[in-house]
């Protein structure tokens, strides 16, 4: 989770090599993205899968929607399909939903685990948003960072100043030692010149 400036999307994207748009559509800003990666080197085949697409099955990786039927091998349709639903359940302005777009990742070369990516945190509304935007957001990231079995990755950015970070700030409202939580700073080529994070990094400004 993070700032809308500070690219917890971005983040996310290079984890998992799927992501959900790019920054033009900002769809990343408007819905729930839950990522259920499993690690799958045997996979059965479907009745409706393609034989030509199962060639080399075991070196591929394939996502799956709960919305939708059937195994996806391309993975820019993957994030077609995603941009055409969350317009689907937000519509083409700024609204965001608590609905989450689930999507299950099968891949020989990735672990066990669900990645779930948050609307990013935003003071002001814009365009269509209601006047709660910001209330509405923290309540949808405070519903899955208060489980005590996440781990909190609260991204900001190292162009602004760290001691103003929302991600942090929620972080530490539901995790108060940092047990479950992991800073991740990002930006760094974009900082002014004769600066350096060390501080930051050292756990300094921010304990």
């Amino acid at each position: 989770m993070g700032d809308r400036a500070s690219s917890s999307h971005t983040l996310l994207q290079s984890t998992n090599s799927i992501g959900g748009g790019s920054k033009s559509t900002n769809i990343h800003t408007k819905f729930i993205g839950t990522a259920k990666v499993s690690s799958s080197s045997s996979p059965m085949l479907h009745r409706n899968d393609n034989l030509h697409s199962m060639r080399g099955i075991s070196e591929q990786r394939w996502g799956e929607f709960d919305h939708l039927p059937g195994r996806i091998y391309d993975f820019h349709e993957i994030k077609c399909e995603i941009i055409r639903e969350t317009e689907r359940v937000t519509g083409r302005g700024n609204n965001i939903s608590s609905v989450p777009i689930i999507l299950r990742i099968y891949s020989p070369t990735v672990p066990n685990l669900t990645l779930v990516d948050l609307p990013g945190i935003t003071k002001l509304a814009t365009g269509t948003q209601p006047p709660d935007i910001e209330k509405q957001i923290r309540s949808m990231i405070l519903e899955y960072i208060k489980n005590p079995n996440s781990i909190i990755v609260a991204v900001s950015s190292s162009t602004e100043d760290i001691t103003n970070s929302e991600a942090l700030k929620l972080a530490k409202e539901v995790d108060p030692q940092g047990v479950r939580t992991i800073g991740v700073l990002t930006k760094l080529d974009l900082m002014d010149h004769g600066t350096d994070a060390r501080s930051i990094l050292l756990n300094q400004i921010v304990p």
